[in-house]
């Protein structure tokens, strides 16, 4: 290859590389600039309540059908079920079995927070992360050995949906000092 083409190459790839780039600097700022200060607060306050709505329902719904045998032996012919308030209030001892999920309860509380929108993020991320590791749960521990899980049911997947509005809130949030200058340039009549 010349030393020619070799230039326009790197050159193309150079050209392309800036291009994605702005592309998804400018797709980044696209939503958040299709909304106003105040407008983003509201549907963040909206998206909260119905993340709220979403957790206190899990918490009284059945989250998980169990087998009635208590030795790890798959029977769903006619299971248990657990309810969310169950694995909310044992979900600690979850650790013991190698299961991390309950942890997105907390993230998703501190997610909830008035904190820095980078700090909501990363948490509601940490949320949305470990909560679907909750799917690898293969049996609930007893006195005997375990009792096998047949299936999840509508709580757990209400939890799960818990962690991605936060995190959607948490993006729609205000960035920072731009936000407010916006806000107050667009309140200022002009001449």
């Amino acid at each position: 290859m010349n030393a020619w083409a070799k230039e326009s190459q790197e050159v193309l790839c150079a050209f392309q590389e800036r291009i994605l780039r702005s592309d998804y600097a400018v797709l980044r700022r696209i939503p958040l600039a299709m909304f106003s200060l105040a407008r983003r607060r509201q549907m963040m306050r909206l998206i909260y309540i119905g993340a709220l709505v979403l957790f206190i329902s899990c918490l009284f719904s059945p989250a998980v059908s169990i087998s009635k045998d208590a030795f790890k032996n798959i029977d769903c012919a006619n299971p248990d079920e657990a309810p969310g308030w169950f694995f909310l209030v044992m979900g600690p001892l979850g650790i013991l079995i190698g299961q991390f999920g309950w942890f997105a309860n907390p993230l998703m509380l501190i997610s909830a927070l008035p904190l820095r929108r980078s700090l909501k993020s990363a948490f509601a991320i940490l949320a949305a992360v470990l909560a679907p590791t909750s799917v690898a749960l293969t049996y609930l521990p007893n006195d005997v050995a375990g009792n096998a899980v047949c299936g999840f049911e509508s709580g757990f997947y209400l939890w799960l949906t818990c962690p991605v509005l936060l995190l959607l809130a948490a993006l729609l949030g205000p960035v920072g000092r731009k936000d407010r200058m916006q806000h107050e340039r667009s309140r200022k009549p002009t001449s």
